[in-house]
């Protein structure tokens, strides 16, 4: 209930790219998707499932960052019964998924083989020089493309869906980096993209190329490169919102950051 309500209900609601959609009427499309049921308005649910595709890491990492403070975080937590995951099962969980394809990414214009998936996450989070926007993209992509292919082969062998382990992976890093209070602004930040008019778009192709071609028209990218905000931003949005634009030219929906 938590990650539906506070967690989906958030991104629809809150960010300017689920309030665009919603602007345009793609919100019954887009629960459509989530539920695998059909709809006769193809056109509306090829631009739901393209949006599913591009923000798949900031959804399936926010929900489950939401499912994680409600369980564990909040004053009066409902998980005395569960088990908190620590993020060092997800690199062991990652080392079970070995028999997946590799991934081919070229984070320096070389095409490179990433034959385990712990090596990728290592390399994505535990990297400390700098990542170009673009290189970074690129590497977004592909694990879009990977999540979207292995998701539910993922799921079945280790019980959790790849994208969702990755999200975690990134949320935990951004509350590390930026606290606890500012990751939901840090998600109205990954999520912002106020000039996409859903109402003009002709195809999902057509999105899918605005949003691949720039890593800031990308929500996953987005949220990747706010990752690696200075932690000196932390427990403070306003402070997070200057930081995003100064440094990483990443704007937000100005009127929760007043």
């Amino acid at each position: 209930m938590a990650m539906e309500r506070w967690g989906w209900g958030f991104l629809l609601e809150y960010t300017s790219l689920g309030k665009r959609a919603g602007a345009a009427g793609l919100w019954p499309a887009m629960l459509a998707d989530r539920a695998g049921l059909t709809f006769d308005d193809r056109h509306a649910l090829a631009l739901a499932q393209a949006i599913r595709r591009k923000w798949m890491l900031l959804k399936t990492g926010w929900q489950d960052w939401v499912w994680q403070y409600v369980m564990f975080k909040a004053h009066h937590p409902v998980g005395s019964l569960v088990d908190r995951p620590r993020p060092g099962r997800i690199f062991e969980l990652f080392m079970r998924l070995q028999s997946l394809l590799p991934l081919y990414v070229s984070p320096f214009g070389v095409p490179v083989s990433v034959l385990q998936l712990v090596d990728l996450a290592k390399f994505i989070f535990l990297e400390q020089s700098e990542i170009s926007p673009k290189v970074l993209n690129q590497i977004i992509l592909g694990l879009q493309s990977l999540c979207l292919n292995h998701d539910d082969k993922a799921q079945e062998l280790v019980d959790l869906p790849l994208s969702r382990m990755i999200g975690r992976l990134y949320f935990a890093w951004l509350e590390n980096q930026v606290g606890i209070l500012a990751t939901p602004y840090a998600v109205l930040i990954a999520a912002h993209e106020p000039q996409i008019d859903f109402t003009r778009v002709s195809s999902s192709s057509q999105f899918l190329n605005y949003v691949e071609k720039e890593p800031r028209h990308n929500p996953d990218a987005r949220l990747a490169m706010l990752v690696r905000l200075d932690a000196r931003v932390k427990y403070n949005p306003r402070t997070m919102f200057t930081a995003a634009w100064e440094r990483l030219k990443l704007d937000g929906p100005r009127e929760y950051f007043a």
